[in-house]
């Protein structure tokens, strides 16, 4: 077998094609032991190298790297050595379960091209099977597929549509699960809808630089940086989420507003630097992570409810234009958001009535200069003086 040679420093390996970004000489190391007889694609190297070259920048992870490496690429021996189980209409497919005759869309030895509609269900062998899932790598790096189409996909795996640059729109109605880096790099997809898509895994959507809308009525849990680098998002829908990981939307630079009703949870870094961030609503929300809407410097008000009961370092660090701060607590939580000396000169913090001696003594409220206390009951004056508002059983009546 020809070797092809590494980049830069590294060692030639019969076992990488030269793709993207340099692996790590343990990479191309472990991969020239493996390549023998696996099959193991260049595909699946570069997925490697981008995956495990974090690990070995965080302190303290050293061990962890090389026990995810060989783990990585021995998963890949299993997977590859059983590359599919048949073909029907030049899609490949594993069965998944004879039992319940399912089966997973899987790699295809000459790659998938132009728009692909997945049936619901597939006959081989005097056997019916559902197509239930995209499996691992299934579509990564297919450069002239265009267009998805799966009806009764449920599940898309790992890195399934991973660096496919001329995928514009998938259409995924039944579809719950979302692996992590599944459309990761993604370069020319513009939406999604994903109706029934409850989970998001982490990177799922990294470096969608041409997503410019997301909907996601079902989705409760985003992983970790699933939407970070995606340059053009500006509208996103989540109305059902809860729990927003660290990263997620990490700059994100053109996203205007964020409506989370439902988030308890909003991670580390979640939204920093997505500078046209103007509004966002998070009732619910119980933790705020570090660096949480750091660089934010688009944003003007914030509304921190009652039930927030940790804001992480920095949090609030360069939301220069910040000019109203809402806090809801009676007794105020002493944290470190890190407001600029501008915002706490220039900003008005808002207090539950009768509270105000309390902020004054508690840092970092106690900072700004303008503290005025405000009514948080959720009914005001009537805007009328002929108007009467009544409660009578739980009912609220207006005259």
């Amino acid at each position: 077998m020809d070797a092809v040679l590494g980049c830069g420093d590294c060692p030639p390996c019969p076992g990488f094609k030269g793709r993207g970004t340099c692996p790590t000489e343990e990479v191309l190391s472990a991969s020239c032991l493996l390549h023998d007889g696996t099959g193991i694609q260049s595909s699946h190297l570069f997925v490697i190298n981008n995956r495990l070259k974090a690990l070995t920048e965080d302190e303290g992870r050293e061990d962890t790297f090389m026990k995810h490496l060989f783990t990585m690429l021995l998963t890949l021996v299993a997977a590859t050595a059983s590359a599919q189980d048949f073909e029907v209409d030049d899609i490949c497919y594993n069965i998944l379960s004879e039992d319940d005759r399912t089966v997973e869309v899987t790699e295809s030895p000459y790659g998938y091209m132009d728009n692909v509609v997945i049936p619901a269900e597939v006959t081989y062998d005097g056997s019916t099977y559902s197509v239930t899932t995209i499996g691992l790598d299934a579509f990564a790096f297919c450069s002239a597929l265009t267009s998805v189409e799966m009806p009764k996909v449920t599940t898309i795996g790992v890195e399934a549509f991973y660096y496919c640059e001329a995928l514009t729109s998938v259409e995924m109605p039944e579809v719950t699960t979302i692996g992590e880096y599944a459309f990761g790099c993604c370069s020319a997809l513009t939406s999604v809808s994903m109706p029934e898509v409850t989970t998001i895994g982490g990177y799922a959507f990294v470096e969608c630089s041409a997503l410019t809308s997301v909907s996601m009525p079902s989705v409760t849990t985003i992983g970790d940086n699933a939407f970070s680098d995606c340059l053009d998002l500006k509208s996103v829908s989540m109305p059902s989420v809860m729990t927003i990981g660290d990263y997620a939307f990490f700059w994100c630079g053109n996203l205007t507003s964020v409506e989370m009703p439902k988030a308890t949870t909003i991670g580390e870094s979640a939204f920093s630097n997505c500078h046209a961030l103007t509004s966002v609503s998070m009732p619910e929300a119980t933790t705020i992570g570090e660096y949480a809407f750091d660089g934010c410097s688009a944003l003007t008000s914030v509304d921190i409810p009652a039930s927030v009961t940790m804001i992480g370092d920095y949090a609030f660090d360069g939301c220069s234009s910040l000019t109203s701060v809402y806090c809801h607590w009676d007794e105020p939580l002493e944290c470190d958001p890190w407001f600029t000396d501008e915002v706490t000169a220039n900003a008005t913090l808002y207090v539950p009535t009768g509270s105000i001696d309390a902020y004054d003594s508690v840092y970092p409220w106690s900072e700004f200069i303008n503290i005025e206390e405000k009514d948080y009951s959720g009914i005001s004056d009537t805007p009328q003086p002929e108007m009467t508002v009544k409660v009578i059983d739980g009912v609220i009546t207006v005259e």
